[in-house]
């Protein structure tokens, strides 16, 4: 295969002399009437091959791979620090660091590689012949290598860190932009866990990427097409069995009818930065489910509907004014309705959101802070965010199931800590009737779960909890005609 791979002239410094290889021809780069590097096909900085050629020795490769021995891997290459060193230096510094960079890569790689600079600092390697695990540990320890010494740049000793990642080319079904994505999030392995400046993508981490990938074509479906939807699960008070609340839960439906639940999309919702949009959307649907449960329930006292809210939304700036602008139009009351929040230490350490809590808890919102003690908080973070109750993180509960003395004793510990606080205990997960009775003598108020109800249109809910506590009258009546009282009546 005939690659763009090219050696580099240095186009910033006419005393360098220096034999150049672009395609199939060469130049002295002494002399003045000798071409620089076609911007058709090479980056005119570094001499290196552009993205554009680079896509296509990319589709070549995949077009010659055999899938039981494949022997091309993109490598992706990005130059930690490369911004502060353009600052500090200036930006002719910084050009000649990375056609010095460029010159090593070339050096080190065998003729058949191309070498791209792709973006500003970040290099991308088609690396050709390197199917055999030894050969390919070799390869790319060469070119890490390539950084171990530092850079002299006239006065300047400049020493590079590099971030790596790659991914093999495996079959034919392949796209050029599919392997370099997967090299690409490959790298970001290491910026994010620090794996040792190189990660090669593995299966479970390409499986990640097609579920993402799919995922932005559901949510984007979802938005113009009204594919979300909200479901209600009841919450008990324990002490009397009523229905005293619900949480409205994100449910996406795709194309094919399939139900996913929010833990399988919101982070895809969050990397796509549609998190604001979609929250927008809950809030109008929430609303008018309120609306709903008023017209509805207007019997039973105190019944508040929950809603989640985003990180995202608590930290842009009048969230709270634009909440609130929405209960007015509809006429409804703050009080009526619950806030959950996730990201607690995130949000106690960001002034906007604070100021957002605050004033939708002085309006009377309820603030609720999900997956208590399941994350590490202290304890003037927690004032900090207006709370007024918490819930129990649901791990804590299954072990309850299995007797285990430890967990109980740091349930124990959380459940005196909200008391202290004097924040009402929710507890959520609940499957089996025993849990339920040891959270109510522990000091729970009220809990959610299976055991109660699964999630639920807001039609069902509104038949549910009418039921539930007609039931509980019922029960509560009878007992009392059993002592010799009247009928009770709610």
């Amino acid at each position: 295969m005939e690659s763009p791979r090219v050696a580099v002239a240095d186009p910033t410094d006419p005393s360098v002399s220096q034999q150049i290889k672009v395609g199939t021809y060469s130049y002295s780069s002494s002399s003045k009437e000798s071409p620089l590097p076609d911007r058709r096909t090479h980056d005119t900085l570094t001499g290196t091959a552009n993205y554009s050629s680079l896509l296509t020795a990319i589709d070549e490769a995949i077009g010659m791979t055999d899938p039981l021995n494949p022997d091309s891997m993109v490598l992706y290459i990005d130059l930690e620090g490369f911004r502060e060193i353009n600052t500090t230096f200036g930006q002719q510094t910084g050009n000649r660091l990375l056609i010095e960079v460029a010159r090593r890569l070339i050096d080190t790689c065998p003729e058949g590689d191309v070498i791209c600079r792709a973006f500003c600092d970040e290099f991308i390697l088609l690396l050709e012949n390197i199917s055999m695990s030894h050969d390919r540990s070799y390869r790319l320890g060469r070119i890490r290598q390539c950084f171990d010494e530092p850079f002299i740049l006239g006065d300047q000793e400049i020493s590079v860190n590099p971030s790596m990642g790659g991914a093999v080319i495996t079959d034919r079904e392949m796209t050029a932009s599919k392997a370099i994505n997967y090299a690409e999030e490959a790298m970001q392995q290491v910026r994010k866990y620090g794996q040792k400046g190189l990660f090669i993508a593995d299966e479970k981490m390409i499986r990640e990427l097609e579920l993402r990938g799919r995922l932005d074509g559901m949510i984007n479906d979802a938005l113009q097409n009204n594919r979300f939807f909200l479901l209600y699960q009841p919450i008990i008070d324990l002490e009397t069995g009523r229905a005293c609340r619900a949480e409205a839960l994100l449910r996406l439906r795709d194309k094919n009818g399939t139900v996913l639940q929010a833990s399988e999309f919101i982070t895809a919702i969050e990397q796509m930065h549609q998190q604001i949009t979609v929250d927008k959307w809950v809030l109008t649907e929430f609303i008018h489910t309120i609306r709903m449960t008023h017209n509805e329930l207007p019997d039973i006292c105190e019944f508040r509907l929950s809603m989640n809210l985003s990180s995202g939304s608590l930290s842009s700036m009048g969230y709270a004014d634009h909440f609130l602008s929405n209960l007015r139009l509809e006429g409804i009351s703050p009080n009526s309705i619950s806030l959950e929040i996730r990201e607690a230490q995130q949000l106690a350490n960001n002034p906007v959101p604070l100021e957002n809590l605050a004033a939708l808890s002085h309006a009377g919102a309820e603030i609720i802070m999900d997956h208590f003690g399941n994350k590490n908080i202290n304890l003037r973070e927690l004032h900090s965010l207006s709370l007024r109750s918490v819930k129990i993180d649901g791990s804590f509960l299954n072990r309850l199931l299995l007797d285990h003395p430890r967990e109980k004793q740091i349930l124990l510990s959380l459940i005196a800590i909200a008391k202290i606080l004097d924040y009402r205990i929710i507890a959520e997960g609940i499957e089996e009737k025993s849990v339920a009775d040891d959270l109510l003598s522990l000091g729970c108020e009220s809990a959610q779960g299976y055991f109660y109800a699964k999630p639920m249109p807001m039609g069902d809910l509104i038949l549910f909890v009418k039921a539930l506590n007609a039931e509980i009258e019922k029960k509560s009546g009878a007992m009392k005609t059993d002592f010799g009282c009247s009928s009770f009546t709610a």
